[in-house]
């Protein structure tokens, strides 16, 4: 986690996201996602209640500065059992020297750590996704907003994406990110028409002509086949994307979800545990156990994981249809009733 000034708070994720996406691809470390990251840290709490929470043994901390044009960023890296500091390090530069610095955060991480790299992870620390400032906080803006579920949300991550498209030209991740966010239209309800598909259609072909090998590539390529109901097809590119980036949690979430839609709960179970783990803090990972649950036909042991999501996201329409839909299956009508009372005036003509 970051802990920064309230101004700084998209600037200070963008060096977080990639400091943690490259420290995710070092196949020695599991690294817990930087969305349950940040929910941790918004809280306040002290490293070791942190660490306990996320099942980590070390956590990395930092300030961001920026006065103008420059920037100051201090990190450390600290063994949460102990409150020891393994590392620490303050970097100084010009605002557009950050994606320097964030990958000399990682290495000197995996220095402390005593890691030896490969030549492909090498390469990936030094790998640069969005380059731009700008562009990477409109990215990680749209990123948020996409899950929440709602047509005024998923129209500001489509636009936020097309603006960061605007700023750096063709770029794998953004549309790959635009083309999810096109398909959400369809995961809320919002728009079952023809037209998402095409839009994701539409960005996967950018993204295969920029890089047919990506993973972000294979993941949009899953995405658009579970959408079609094509679900072996979805689940073939999914591991591909897994071969690439073994720990991202948008994969592990879809393919997770490809099993558990085809009946085959135990082969679901394994990667669940591995969500968990490096996203445990979203609140649709939270939820997730509870399908399988549901999927055996253990409707009871399913209502807490779906109470916990609608907990933990309010404002999201789905995650009060999701939990009404397990205590139905558990015949608790009176539940029922409380949690469709309790509903916000602007979710009631939603269709969830």
């Amino acid at each position: 986690s970051l802990d920064e000034d309230a101004q700084d708070n998209y600037f200070a994720d963008g060096l977080t996201d990639e400091v943690t996406i490259a420290l995710a691809n070092v196949r020695a470390l599991q690294v817990t996602s930087r969305r349950s990251a940040a929910a941790v840290r918004a809280a306040g709490t002290g490293a070791r209640e942190i660490a306990g929470q996320l099942g980590v043994r070390y956590l990395v901390e930092g300030r961001v500065r920026r006065a103008g044009g420059r920037l100051r960023i201090s990190a450390r890296l600290i063994e949460a059992a102990q409150d020891v500091h393994r590392w620490a390090g303050t970097y100084d530069g010009a605002v557009g020297d950050v994606f320097s610095i964030q990958e000399q955060i990682a290495r000197a991480i995996v220095q402390a750590l005593e890691l030896r790299l490969t030549a492909s992870e090498e390469r990936g620390l030094a790998e640069r996704a969005i380059d731009d400032i700008a562009a990477f906080e409109c990215y990680l803006r749209a990123r948020h907003e996409m899950w929440r579920w709602r047509r005024d949300s998923i129209d500001r991550a489509v636009q936020l994406l097309r603006e960061a498209l605007a700023i750096v030209g063709e770029n794998p991740r953004l549309y790959a990110a635009l083309g999810l966010a096109h398909l959400q239209y369809r995961e809320a309800g919002i728009d079952l028409s023809a037209t998402p598909l095409a839009e994701a259609d539409a960005c996967v072909s950018r993204l295969v002509a920029l890089d047919g090998r990506s993973a972000s590539g294979f993941q949009l390529r899953g995405w658009i086949a579970y959408s079609r109901g094509q679900i072996q097809d979805a689940v073939r590119d999914l591991k591909g994307a897994l071969q690439a980036e073994p720990n991202h949690a948008d994969t592990l979430l879809l393919l997770c979800n490809c099993y558990l839609v085809s009946g085959r709960v135990a082969a679901a179970r394994p990667l669940l545990k591995r969500l968990a783990a490096v996203d445990p803090l979203t609140p649709i990972t939270r939820c997730m156990p509870g399908f399988a649950d549901i999927m055996e036909g253990r409707f009871a042991a399913a209502i807490e994981p779906y109470r916990q999501m609608l907990e933990m996201d309010q404002a999201n329409p789905m995650a009060r249809l999701f939990y009404v839909w397990a205590l139905i299956l558990d015949r608790r009508f009176e539940s029922v009733r409380e949690v469709l009372r309790t509903a916000p005036a602007d979710q009631r003509h939603t269709l969830p």
